[in-house]
C-alpha cells in the first residue's frame, strides 16, 4: 500500500503506538509520528489526529482499520469528518450495521444471507452449524474504547449459546446466521464520480476457517460479485473505496454479508491485479477522477500468517505445495504480516502546493 502511493507521487508520513524505528525502516525512511491505538480510547486517538491535521495542514485522512474509522466516526468533529477519505457518519451507519445493510441489500436486488438478531437471552435461536457475529462492525466500549469482535463459528448449541453471551455482553446485539457453505468471493471496488469498478477474489482459504480474513485466493471474473458491491455502495451515495464479502450458495445464489466502507487488510490483493486502491482512494477524496486501468485476472495472493497457521493442521501438504510455487508463479503475492501502524500519511508532490494526506493504517504490508 505504501509503495503504490510512493509511486503515485505521494510521500508517506505514518503514526504509530508501537516505536518508530521498526515503522520508519518499512517506510523506506519516511516520516513518523506516535499515535495512541484507537482501540485505546477513540477520544484520544481522533484528538491525536486532529492536533496532526492542524499542525501538518492536512487536506485529506485516510482510514484503513476498522477501529481507526469507527473512532472517527464516533469522536472527530465535523471538520475533521469532512477530510475522511471514506464514509460519511450516516453512510457508516448502513453499512456497518448489518441489519441496516440487509435492507439496502434487498432495496437494489441484491440477496443476504439468513439470519436472526439478538438482543438479550431467550430468543430462539437457528440450529447449528451457524455463524454469530456482532450486529455492528466496531463498538464503543464504556472505557471509550473501540471494540471489534471477531464472527465465531459454531458447530454445537453449546458453543453457539456461549458466542452468543460473549458478543451480547460486549456489543448489546448479535447476528447468528446459519452456515451456508458455498463459493467465498472477496470484492475490492471503487467508485467515483464518473463511476466505479473492481475486481472479485475467490476465496480458498481464510483464517479462522469459514470466518476469517482470506488467507488464500484468486481473482477471476465475477461481475456480478463487483456489481452488487456497487450498488450497495450508490444506495447510500457512497463515493471511495470499500470492500465486500459474498457467498454463492449450491442453488447459485449471490449474498451478500459483509460491505466495509474502506481499504481492506488484504490490499495486496487488489494491487496485485492492477487495481490500485489506495491511490484511488486518496484522488477521490481529493475531487479528482481518478484514472483506473482495467485491472486483470488470475493473480494469486496468500496472507502468510494464515496460511502459517493452515500448515499446523491436519491436510497441511496441500497448502504447502501451494505455498512452494509462489517464487515460479507469475502474479502470486505473498503478504507478511507486519508491524502495526495507526496512522499513515503522505505528501501530495503531484498537485499544486504540499499536502499531506494522513491515513489510519493497521498493518503495513509489503510484496514478497
Amino acid at each position: 500500500m505504501v509503495r503504490s502511493l510512493h509511486r503515485a507521487g505521494f510521500r508517506v508520513l505514518a503514526g504509530s503506538d508501537r516505536g518508530v524505528v521498526g515503522v520508519r525502516r518499512g517506510l523506506g525512511g519516511g516520516s513518523v509520528v506516535a499515535v495512541p491505538a484507537p482501540s485505546d480510547g477513540s477520544a484520544a486517538f481522533a484528538g491525536a489526529l486532529e492536533r496532526h491535521v492542524d499542525a501538518e495542514g492536512v487536506d485529506v485522512v485516510l482510514p484503513l482499520a476498522e477501529s481507526a474509522l469507527a473512532a472517527l466516526v464516533v469522536e472527530a468533529s465535523d471538520d475533521l469528518m469532512a477530510r475522511v477519505a471514506g464514509p460519511t457518519r450516516e453512510q457508516y451507519a448502513a453499512l456497518s450495521d448489518k441489519a441496516r445493510l440487509a435492507e439496502l441489500a434487498r432495496a437494489v436486488g441484491v440477496a443476504v444471507l439468513p439470519g436472526v438478531v439478538v438482543g438479550g437471552a431467550g430468543q430462539p435461536l437457528p440450529p447449528p452449524p451457524v455463524v454469530v457475529k456482532p450486529l455492528a462492525s466496531a463498538t464503543l466500549g464504556d472505557d471509550a474504547s473501540i471494540t471489534y469482535v471477531r464472527p465465531v463459528f459454531a458447530a454445537t448449541a453449546e458453543a453457539r449459546d456461549r458466542a452468543v453471551a460473549r458478543v451480547l455482553a460486549v456489543t448489546g446485539r448479535a447476528l447468528v446466521q446459519p452456515l451456508v457453505e458455498g463459493e467465498r468471493w472477496h470484492v475490492h471496488a471503487w467508485r467515483g464520480a464518473s463511476g466505479g469498478g473492481g475486481v472479485a477474489a475467490r476465496v480458498r482459504r481464510s483464517w479462522p476457517p469459514r470466518v476469517g480474513m482470506t488467507c488464500a485466493s484468486r481473482i477471476e471474473a465475477e461481475p456480478a460479485a463487483v456489481d452488487a458491491a456497487l450498488a450497495i455502495m450508490a444506495a447510500v451515495g457512497y463515493r471511495g473505496v470499500a470492500s465486500a464479502d459474498l457467498i454463492r450458495s449450491p442453488d447459485g445464489v449471490l449474498a451478500v454479508h459483509d460491505v466495509n466502507p474502506r481499504i481492506p487488510f488484504s490490499v495486496a490483493e487488489a494491487l496485485a491485479a492492477g487495481l490500485d486502491t489506495p491511490r484511488i482512494a486518496v484522488e477521490i477524496a481529493l475531487g479528482r477522477d481518478p484514472d483506473v486501468p482495467e485491472p486483470g485476472c488470475g493473480s494469486r495472493y496468500h496472507w502468510a500468517t494464515g496460511e502459517a497457521r493452515w500448515l499446523a493442521r491436519p491436510g497441511r501438504a496441500a497448502v504447502a505445495r501451494d505455498l512452494a510455487g509462489i517464487p515460479v508463479r507469475r502474479g502470486a503475492v505473498l503478504d507478511p504480516l507486519a508491524r502495526g501502524i495507526a496512522l499513515a500519511g503522505v505528501l501530495d508532490l503531484a498537485g499544486t502546493g504540499m499536502r499531506r494526506i494522513p491515513g489510519c493504517v493497521d498493518r503495513l504490508r509489503r510484496r514478497a
